[in-house]
């Protein structure tokens, strides 16, 4: 995939599906992809930020 971009895929759900666009996420990732999924990526940030802040 290009490297113009951080994700190589946007998953974009309704909070119904989450199991299901969860288990496709890991499958993208296991193939290689770079996925945003909002679980992941959001968590990731806010512990970023708290661990710049020292909010522990």
């Amino acid at each position: 995939m290009s490297s113009a971009f951080q994700y190589d895929v946007f998953l974009s759900h309704n909070s119904a599906d989450k199991s299901r666009v969860r288990a496709l996420a890991e499958r993208l990732r296991s193939a290689g992809l770079r996925v945003w999924f909002d679980e992941r990526v959001i968590a990731f940030r806010f512990a970023k930020y708290c661990f710049s802040r020292q909010f522990y």
